[in-house]
């Protein structure tokens, strides 16, 4: 079970959030750190600090299934799970992340980051 949070790390699980807009399966958007701060109920810094961490092991339970929660990702579900699986397969652009106004000051080095940390 463990096994399933450890294969999607913070950074890969935050930039995995995302929401449909206008109810289209298609047209998704990146959510923002001030969002998933809110829904979380976790400081900005230390979302931006769990987003730019590789592994789960010095986050705690409680933040780990608020941040996995907030970024609309539950890692014990298969079907997030196979989603997510499936879009790195593919060959995840994370295009919807471009149009985000964060996109060269977060995103852009957050995919590096997790391209240079997590290759298998």
């Amino acid at each position: 079970m463990w096994k399933n949070l450890k294969k999607f790390s913070p950074s890969l699980v935050r930039l995995l959030a995302r929401r449909s807009v206008d109810n289209s399966k298609s047209k998704v958007e990146a959510i923002s750190n001030q969002e998933i701060a809110v829904i979380a109920q976790i400081p900005v810094d230390r979302v931006i600090e769990i987003s730019m961490t590789s592994e789960w092991d010095n986050i705690t339970l409680g933040e780990a299934q608020a941040f996995c929660s907030a970024c609309s990702f539950d890692p014990f579900n298969s079907a997030d799970r196979n989603r997510a699986s499936a879009y790195l397969r593919s060959g995840a652009t994370f295009a919807y992340l471009k149009k985000h106004p964060h996109w060269n000051t977060f995103f852009k080095p957050l995919i590096h980051h997790v391209q240079t940390t997590e290759r298998d």
